[in-house]
């Protein structure tokens, strides 16, 4: 079976994750369901399926100079068809990456101007930019993104729940649905709100809870693929193709490109002021962890 795509947060609101996977059987007789992750059956491990579909990918705009981070190109605009799959619901929480730690199967290290070696904290995944009641007290704060993780950190959280990171095709899909007008944010056009997202307009100025802003999911319910934290989605970074309405590009994806790439994160976070959400995409460097 194929593995399904998971959404992986990053930086400086932190690398989350998040994860995809074309679930079951691809038969149009079939009813598509989504099974339990492995392993990390805690609390905001649900998944839904988003049934994909034909939609104009990226925008017709230059890249950006006002971010933190590099911007991607998102031209051309270009037509995409994206098989159905399931995705998590929620970012992945620290409580659920701490279990993956503790299994031996993730690496807590990140914020590299911390002791990797500290032993003297109850938990070992690192983590920034959490709430001032959340120092050390971290289990009260279970159910935030994990952030500050590379992007092969979130592969191999990705890997142990038996899934993968979306491909950059599937976040977009999952982010403004399947139109081919552009939807600027998950929940449309409407201007950001504290209800909505957490930026810097909107937000405390640090991460929430990965249940937060139900207003502002995605058309399948999908939360926070605006604010909080970016996530890494599996694709290395490339100019996008041409492809019209006719013959639009097929479940496209770009190969990783190896310990030296460059890496694509979507989405935006606490510390960025997004011009758009569904469309913009930053780049990073793959063992970049802070955001």
């Amino acid at each position: 079976m194929t593995r399904w795509p998971l959404l992986i947060f990053a930086p400086l609101a932190g690398f989350a994750l998040m994860g995809c996977e074309p679930d079951p059987i691809a038969d149009p007789d079939i009813s598509y369901f989504c099974e339990e992750p492995g392993n990390a059956n805690r609390e905001y491990s649900e998944r839904v399926l988003v049934e994909g579909g034909t939609f104009v990918m990226g925008a017709d705009v230059e890249p950006h100079a006002t971010s933190s981070w590099p911007s991607g190109d998102e031209r051309p605009p270009h037509w995409v068809s994206v098989s159905p799959f399931c995705m998590n619901t929620y970012e992945v929480t620290l409580q659920q990456y701490e279990d993956c730690v503790r299994e031996g199967a993730c690496s807590p290290h990140g914020l590299t101007w911390e002791d990797p070696d500290d032993t003297s904290r109850d938990y070992e995944t690192v983590h920034n930019h959490y709430p001032e009641e959340c120092w050390g007290d971290e289990e009260s704060c279970w159910d935030h993104p994990v952030n500050g993780k590379t992007y092969f950190q979130a592969t191999d959280y990705c890997e142990w729940t038996g899934g993968r990171l979306c491909t950059e095709a599937e976040w977009e899909v999952a982010a403004k649905g399947p139109y081919s007008d552009r939807r600027d944010h998950p929940w449309g056009n409407a201007t950001p709100t504290y209800d909505l997202t957490n930026i810097p307009s909107t937000g405390p100025g640090y991460v929430t809870p990965v249940h937060w802003h139900e207003d502002g999911a995605s058309v399948d319910g999908i939360f926070n693929m605006a604010g909080n934290v970016y996530e890494w989605v599996y694709d290395g970074y490339e100019l996008y193709p041409e492809a019209d309405e006719d013959n639009p590009l097929i479940d496209p994806v770009v190969e990783p490109a190896g310990d030296d790439g460059v890496y694509v994160g979507r989405g935006s976070c606490f510390f960025t002021e997004p011009l758009r959400t569904t469309t913009q995409r930053t780049i990073w460097p793959a063992q970049f962890d802070w955001g």
